[in-house]
């Protein structure tokens, strides 16, 4: 059923968004985030999801392009931060990742995510693989 315009606001077509990248519906999630950047172009949300999902679509550049739209609306915003980070590690350009990993640790006043962060930085100083630091990310996911 379709409602009337004025019905359905930002959060709503997030929330639907979300629901549709959970389903394995990435198509229509990516034209509903689309569709809520279109509407409101500081909803940070929204460009951050898009930007994740243009990038895991093989699609960097325009992916790239979102995230750092993101980061120009809320430059201390950690999701953003890492996952700029993580697409840096991933084609091996440690100085940047570093960069954005040290901004996270920076966003934040939490001690364990500080700590966290500080082992992210020890293993990009060592230059180690991908591999690596991604499997200490999935081993150490940051509280809330």
């Amino acid at each position: 059923k379709e409602y009337p315009k004025e019905y359905i606001n930002k959060y709503c077509l997030f929330d639907y968004a979300v629901l549709k990248l959970q389903h394995g519906h990435s198509q229509e999630a990516k034209e509903l985030y689309g569709k809520i950047c279109r509407r409101d172009p500081y909803f940070i949300y929204a460009w951050h999801d898009l930007g994740t999902l243009f990038i895991r679509g093989k699609e960097e550049k325009r992916g790239l392009k979102m995230l750092n739209r993101a980061l120009a609306i809320a430059p201390a915003y950690r999701p953003t931060l890492e996952n700029l980070a993580i697409y840096y590690m991933k084609h091996r350009e440690y100085k940047k990742a570093a960069f954005y990993v040290g901004s996270a640790l920076k966003s934040t006043s939490c001690h364990d995510t500080q700590d966290f962060y500080r082992g992210w930085l020890a293993s990009l100083g060592k230059k180690r693989s991908f591999k690596y630091a991604s499997l200490r990310w999935a081993k150490l996911t940051p509280p809330g």
